[in-house]
């Protein structure tokens, strides 16, 4: 159902909106049009106390003079350069000092003029400071901090969900102490893409309060999760840290039943070394894996790749690519790319010449399946490693045409392993599949098949080391996240959209 809201609450929320964030000059003219008001009402306390025809004969011509002397003064205080809703306390004394300075101008003035009436000039001028400098800064307190009372405006409607700066309304789920540094940060970096609106937090003892101005919520069971964000109207939740977001499955599976948009703030203070308006990013899919990432030897890595020519077959890919983007780490002599898609493999020639300037690089627009022009190849840039990750992976279409997939897979990988033994290639990395273990899909018997016949390669150079000296390895990869062809980019296009 619908949040209704007072007309009138609607409309002090947009005046309001609209105050904050309009151009100084305006705000110049009605503090002008409100100084001008306190003014008169200052005159008509100089009338009530001091009977008299003085307000009458000399009101117009007292205006015109305040409202030139207090516009100069205002002007020249400089508030006027920033917008209301970044107004200090340092503009709230400049406006004090600029009221104070135009009414000890007023009154030389007119002692000067009517010096009959100077004691009453007196009383006048304090109560006209007084008026002027109370309604300019409480209107300006109003404006910024008025939100929690229009929240309040009606005891059973809310303007909570009511917003103009397009900002997304966004709850924070974490440690309550994390989530209340973070909400800091955010207030301070004066975010424009995310207004932080609530805090859902397993502390029980939180529950129901206000900390710096944000309430707080502890959700316990499914119905809770419901009524905060019923409350909260928030159109993203932002898990601070990754651990909050594997512990709060419940509530990460209602918001995307919702719809709504899911966070993860890996860093407190990510946003100072990349700043983007919001230190959050979008959830992946490493967030939701429930182990730590694989760490490696790099030391022992680089030993083995620095100052060695490295060929990389299908580098392409989104395997191969990768591959070939870890490798450049390493410092090789030189990489060779290989692949028979044109525009893939210039994109990433493009980027590698681009982050590693220093590693001379070799492009060859060639298919595993054509032995003359391998062996070509082979013969120009003498590798000493070879990753061959070039296949045909996705399992529907090989198994609408499998004589394509065994072709690939099992005899481009004999060609290429057959010319790795005869030009000496130190080492031959193929790159697997889980899928070849008990293949129930052509993609995945043709992978098994090129594991057999690498193996069995492999081991008849062991037995007869007179006829080659390559070593072979065989790796399988599983689920590699974000590969082209696996199911992980439709997950993660799913939880953009807000699916399940």
């Amino acid at each position: 159902m619908p949040i209704t809201h007072s007309p009138i609450a609607r409309s002090l929320y947009y005046t309001r909106h609209y105050l904050l964030n309009v151009n100084g000059k305006f705000i110049f003219f009605l503090d002008i049009a409100v100084a001008s008001f306190m003014t008169v009402l200052a005159c008509y306390y100089y009338r009530f106390l001091y009977r008299g025809d003085w307000v009458d004969n000399n009101l117009l011509y007292a205006l015109l003079v305040d409202f030139a002397v207090t516009a100069f003064f205002l002007w020249n205080s400089g508030v006027y350069k920033t917008l209301v809703r970044y107004t200090t306390m340092k503009d709230l004394l400049r406006i004090m000092v600029a009221v104070l300075l135009s009414n000890v101008v007023l009154y030389v003035f007119s002692i000067i003029v009517w010096p009959a009436y100077f004691r009453i000039f007196i009383a006048c001028g304090i109560f006209n400071f007084i008026l002027t400098s109370l309604a300019l800064i409480g209107c300006r307190m109003a404006c910024i901090g008025g939100r929690r009372w229009l929240e309040n405006f009606n005891s059973n409607k809310t303007v909570a969900s009511i917003t103009t700066t397009g900002r997304k309304r966004a709850a924070l789920v974490g440690k309550l102490d994390a989530c209340l540094l973070k909400a800091s940060l955010i207030k301070s970096l004066k975010s424009d893409e995310y207004e932080i609106v609530g805090i859902l937090t397993s502390e029980p003892h939180a529950d129901g309060k206000k900390i710096k101005g944000i309430p707080v919520r502890f959700v316990k069971e499914v119905s809770d999760v419901e009524e905060v964000l019923d409350v909260f109207q928030a159109s993203a939740i932002i898990f601070v840290g990754k651990g909050y977001l594997l512990e709060e499955k419940k509530l990460a599976d209602i918001c995307l039943e919702r719809g709504i948009n899911l966070l993860v703030s890996h860093d407190l203070f990510q946003s100072f070394d990349d700043y983007s308006g919001f230190a959050v990013d979008g959830v992946q899919i490493e967030d939701l894996m429930e182990r730590e990432e694989i760490k490696i030897d790099e030391e022992v890595i680089s030993e083995g790749i620095s100052d060695s020519v490295v060929m990389v077959t299908g580098a392409a890919g989104s395997i191969g690519s990768e591959l070939v983007r870890q490798l450049c780490r390493f410092s090789p002599r030189k990489i060779v790319l290989l692949d028979h898609a044109e525009t893939p493999l210039w994109m990433i020639r493009k980027e590698i010449e681009k982050d590693y300037p220093h590693i001379p690089i070799a492009g060859a627009v060639t298919s595993i399946c054509h032995h003359r022009q391998m062996e070509r190849r082979m013969r120009e840039y003498r590798p000493d490693l070879i990753f061959h990750a070039a296949a045909y992976k996705h399992v529907p279409i090989m198994e609408e045409d499998p004589c394509t997939a065994v072709v690939n897979n099992v005899k481009g990988t004999m060609h290429v392993a057959s010319l790795a033994v005869k030009y000496g290639v130190k080492r031959f990395i193929m790159v697997s599949t889980d899928k070849a273990v008990n293949p129930t899909s052509v993609m995945g018997a043709t992978k098994r098949l090129a594991e057999m016949y690498v193996q069995s390669l492999g081991e008849a150079l062991k037995q007869n080391p007179e006829k080659g000296s390559t070593i072979f390895i065989t790796t399988r990869f599983g689920n590699v996240l974000g590969s082209a062809g696996s199911v992980i980019p439709f997950f993660k296009e799913q939880i953009k959209r807000g699916g399940p």
